[in-house]
């Protein structure tokens, strides 16, 4: 489901639980933005830096907070 780099991040991370939840944001903001949904494999990109390339063109991440309970989301957008 993921790269083995992301992977790797998650393993090594002192939270595991908020590298797995960030990496997988990230990833599900990205096949949305791209509009394939879960039909893209997602091994087949990484989400480690805060832009990614698919189709010739740069896709960017933005970080949000949301809450008192510190919840995550990210935004992926076209650059």
């Amino acid at each position: 489901m993921f790269t083995a780099e992301e992977t790797e991040y998650i393993n090594c991370s002192a939270d595991k639980n908020n590298a797995f939840f960030e990496v997988w944001t990230k990833k599900e903001s990205f096949v949305k933005a791209i509009g394939t949904g879960l039909t893209i494999p997602l091994d087949s990109f990484s989400v480690l830096s805060d832009t990614t390339r698919y189709d010739g063109k740069t896709y960017c991440f933005k970080e949000y907070s949301v809450g008192e309970d510190d919840y995550k989301m990210f935004v992926c957008y076209l650059s």
